[in-house]
């Protein structure tokens, strides 16, 4: 039975196939912690530890290294490959530095894969150079702006530090009359009689939360002189963030700008003077010394004589206010807290703007107000950074055999120089001016890496060092090799059979465990997937065994079964077809006509027309034989896929091509034919696919309806 075979005499092969899956599985590593370069502050003397770990199959084993060179254990530095912990025990200054690890991990072959970390770097949390302890004296006279420093020297600290003024050993409380800026430094907007110290000190304070230690310093004694009488004062600035001979506030991107400033200046108001009745009735009960001073300091203060009318001056006492703060943006608009990424505090002397980007390098200006005037100061941030990606290096996938390419390209902040070109390293080794050009190519100024016709001893990860001014990044892409999808088994791609045949449609393929390979069915325009399958087909999906037993089947079904069954393979990265076409065996050369169950009055009309329809073909026939008489010969190409009408009235001229009838105006030869021959192209045409014997590919024979034509030059179509 020919394209079949009969269910009773043969056992399927398939049934009993079994594709070995890859045992080795690969990965190659990739960085999990830490995944970002970044600081950390510790406390000196304590153990110190830091954690490396990277994915991939077989499992990474890790290096450290420290400012570049590789860890030894040297008693107070050690770490643990399988792990991936580096220990530093009792850390002080010697062991602060860049830390980073390397994760490898080696495949079966004997081929390693390694990728590197972004840097950690360890810092002992201190005070270097902090204030000194000494004393002085500041004398000012009443309702003047006055400032206090910690020390003369510049301060040195590492690690969260904050500032504190303490008076008498007491803490000095914050309100709107006094400032702390971001240095340490004490600042009054206005000083009274009350903030004498003459008789005590002020005193700065430094504490470092991490090393748990404050450490007080300079005392100075505030003497005030009072004054006869107080009138406002308008706004000063007095001190901003922006150092003297500064361009600019440099930050870091994606950290927190800060902006102060400090306006001198008060102006007077009047409110109702404060009661005892209006504290809690235990406190005023109990005469509590606190408000009892308050109260005799209130009405012992001397203040200007105000203008208050006929108002009953023991209802009133006058008050003080500093000047209020706004914050502008570049363009004028007023920055309310709370909004975007502004935070405004200190009764408005610091703003501090969230996660800096560069679109918020400008300059911005803070505006201090009061009934006596207004004064302003101006501030501009510059936003730099350490390399940011703009093509980073990624990892790639690629069929053996192929090109794979890696980029490396980053920038600077913008207006900054750019970055210097690319340092490349494969599994942490340099690739210098020494590497081979017949492997690696580089262009667009380092910043792409080609590795050529890639194979297996390819496998492995590169790494791009990029650096400018403010740092420095690396980058990691891994290369793998894609094992294409291979068909292990499959059909024969032409099935003609008949009833009581096996249609064998088991497709089974392999591939790589990574990228593991899934089926689908396309059949008669309807998608099949998972366990479905076309009708009639026996499919399972653990074997992927796939058939149709035609024993059962009716006539009908066994036309139904006719068709192209595509077989669908595929992964994430490739997708593998393979066609079946099945064909009912056409019995002594004429097609199948089932007739089954049909009405006497139907078969008379079918025969009928049957009749008529071979008249029609006859006389056409005739038609074009007598056309074509003594002038062409029609030829059918081998290959059934083009027609040819050869001249009997000039042997010796050329054999035209008869193209297939939608391809007649773009024959090249079609200008040469000439004009007594065209006009019977298309019925030469017509002429051999009525006549033309089938080949067993379903083609038309060549055919020579010339008896008078002794010699016929054939071409190809």
């Amino acid at each position: 039975m020919a394209g079949g075979t009969r269910l009773a005499s043969t056992l399927l092969l398939s049934v009993f196939l079994f594709v070995r899956a890859q045992d080795d599985t690969y990965e190659p590593p990739k960085i999990v912690e830490p995944a970002a370069a970044r600081q950390e502050f510790h406390k000196g003397g304590e153990d110190v530890t830091l954690q490396c770990r990277a994915s991939g199959q077989p499992v990474p084993i890790y290096e450290w290294y420290r400012n570049g060179a590789l860890v030894e254990d040297n008693g107070y530095i050690s770490y643990n490959p399988p792990s991936g912990i580096l220990t530093i025990r009792s850390l002080t200054t010697r062991e602060e530095g860049f830390y980073n690890c390397r994760a490898r991990n080696t495949f079966p072959n004997g081929l390693s894969a390694v990728v590197i970390s972004p840097k950690i770097e360890v810092i002992v949390a201190r005070i270097v150079r902090g204030v000194r302890s000494e004393q002085g004296t500041v004398t000012v006279t009443e309702g003047n702006y006055v400032f206090m420093t910690c020390g003369d020297t510049p301060l040195e600290y590492y690690g969260p530090t904050t500032f504190e003024w303490l008076y008498d050993f007491g803490r000095l409380g914050r309100d709107d009359q006094i400032f702390i800026d971001i240095k340490g430094e004490l600042h009054f907007a206005y000083v009274m009689h009350t903030d004498d110290g003459s008789e005590g000190y002020y005193t700065c304070s430094m504490h470092n939360s991490i090393q748990g230690l404050s450490i007080d310093g300079r005392q100075t004694s505030l003497v005030v002189i009072q004054a006869d009488s107080m009138s406002g004062v308008e706004p000063t600035l007095q001190f901003s963030s922006k150092m003297a001979g500064q361009a600019a506030l440099t930050f870091e991107r994606n950290t927190e700008g800060w902006l102060e400033c400090f306006f001198s200046g008060y102006a007077l108001k009047t409110q109702r003077r404060r009661v005892l009745e209006a504290l809690p009735e235990t406190e005023a009960a109990n005469g509590s010394e606190r408000y009892a001073a308050e109260e005799q300091q209130m009405k012992s203060a001397r203040l200007p004589d105000l203008a208050m009318g006929d108002q009953d001056e023991s209802a009133t006492d006058p008050d003080i206010e500093v000047p209020t703060i706004e914050w502008q943006d570049n363009a004028g608009n007023t920055i309310v807290s709370g909004t975007d990424r502004y935070t405004i505090e200190s009764h408005g002397r610091v703003l501090k703007i969230a996660r800096l980007e560069e679109a918020d390098e400008q300059t911005y200006t803070c505006i201090g107000r009061n009934t006596m005037g207004t004064a302003e100061g101006r501030m501009t941030i510059n936003v730099t950074t350490s390399p940011v990606w703009v093509k980073p290096l990624q990892s790639t996938t690629v069929p053996r055999g192929q090109d794979a390419v890696f980029h490396c390209q980053a920038r600077s902040a913008a207006g900054e120089v750019a970055p210097d070109p690319p340092r490349w390293f494969k599994n942490g080794h340099r690739l210098d001016v020494m590497y081979d050009s017949n492997k690696f190519e580089f262009s667009d100024k380092l910043r792409e890496l080609r590795v050529k016709s890639v194979h297996d001893t390819d496998v492995g990860c590169f790494h791009c060092y990029v650096s400018n001014s403010e740092g420095e990044e690396v980058g990691n892409g891994c290369l793998t090799i894609f094992l294409p999808i291979r068909i292990a088994a499959k059909p024969p791609a032409k099935q003609t059979i008949e009833k009581g045949d096996i249609v064998n449609l088991t497709v089974v393929a392999t591939a790589d465990k990574l990228y593991p390979v899934a089926y689908k069915w396309h059949f008669n325009d309807i998608t099949y997937e998972g366990v479905s399958a076309p009708p009639h087909v026996i499919y399972d999906i653990n074997t992927k065994q796939a058939y149709i037993n035609t024993s059962d089947l009716t006539d009908q079904q066994m036309r139904d079964i006719r068709g192209v069954y595509r077989r669908e393979v595929y992964c994430e990265l490739e997708t593998v077809f393979v066609d079946v076409d099945v064909k009912l065996k056409v019995q002594e050369g004429l097609p199948e006509i089932p007739v089954a169950s049909a009405d006497p009055h139907v078969v008379v009309i079918a025969v009928l027309g049957a009749v008529g329809g071979i008249l029609i073909l006859v006389i056409v026939l005739l038609v074009v034989l007598y056309k074509m008489k003594g002038k062409l010969a029609c030829i059918r190409s081998p290959n059934g896929r083009a027609s040819y009408a050869v001249s009997h009235e000039a042997p010796v001229r050329p054999t035209y091509t008869v193209p297939p009838e939608d391809d007649v105006y773009s024959d090249p030869h079609y200008s040469e034919i000439p004009d007594d021959t065209l006009a019977v192209y298309e019925e030469c045409h017509t002429y051999l696919e009525l006549l033309g014997d089938t080949d067993e590919d379903g083609y038309l024979r060549p055919l020579d309806f010339s008896p008078e034509t002794t010699a016929v030059e054939e071409t190809n179509g």
